[in-house]
């Protein structure tokens, strides 16, 4: 005999619904409204370089219109005085 789950409930569209459903096997996803839906939009950048120092992005909470792409770190080999190589990070 097989066994069926069933979720019921109402969707508020004024918000979105997040999240997971584990039972035996995993539903996952994320319903949105085709409007905002009262999400704020994020408005930081997409594109960033790391530094030196923490950063954080403020996007929790916001609704992102894409993913955020992450370069990498900026680096330069220079030859010295020695006859070596000096690296420079950052």
């Amino acid at each position: 005999m097989t066994h069926y789950q069933t979720l019921r409930g109402v969707l508020d569209f004024g918000a979105a619904l997040r999240g997971t459903v584990k039972s035996e096997t995993k539903l996952s996803g994320v319903i949105v409204r085709d409007s905002d839906g009262g999400i704020p939009p994020y408005a930081g950048a997409y594109e960033v370089t790391p530094k030196i120092a923490p950063q954080v992005l403020e996007t929790q909470g916001k609704r992102m219109e894409k993913d955020v792409s992450v370069n990498g770190i900026p680096v330069s080999v220079v030859e010295n005085q020695a006859k070596g190589n000096t690296v420079f990070i950052g």
